[in-house]
């Protein structure tokens, strides 16, 4: 369990899913001023719910294979990339998360294959300004 922490202008990374890292939860944090507020790299069945997240170039990221993740009830605010999976994640699931002013992507996906393999569920509010 990763809960109420304020997280900020770290070099890289802000809370990170070290490979293999299963069945955990990250809740209620403040992240902001990361290159990468949230990273999963393979790793796989956890749940990133509630942080707000500011001022990131990536919001939450997915990478190395990382799968079966929940992303729900997030805030992403001034993000470049507010969610992004790079090749090989599969099967995480995002919804109801709240995205505000991301300069680049809402969700960026590196290639057609890691997009047809996650689950946006059409519900992740999409609010450029």
């Amino acid at each position: 369990m990763i809960e109420n922490n304020k997280v900020y202008s770290n070099n890289g990374y802000g809370i990170t899913f070290s490979r293999n890292m299963t069945n955990s939860v990250v809740r209620n944090n403040f992240v902001h001023n990361q290159m990468n507020a949230i990273f999963v790299s393979a790793s796989h069945n956890n749940e990133v719910y509630n942080n707000t997240i500011l001022n990131s170039d990536d919001g939450i990221s997915f990478a190395n294979g990382a799968s079966n993740n929940k992303v729900h009830d997030n805030r992403i605010i001034n993000s470049v990339n507010a969610l992004r999976f790079n090749a090989d994640s599969h099967e995480n699931t995002l919804y109801s998360n709240k995205i505000v002013n991301a300069t680049q992507n809402t969700i960026k996906y590196d290639d057609q294959n890691t997009k047809d393999n996650n689950n946006d569920n059409s519900s992740t509010l999409n609010r450029n300004t």
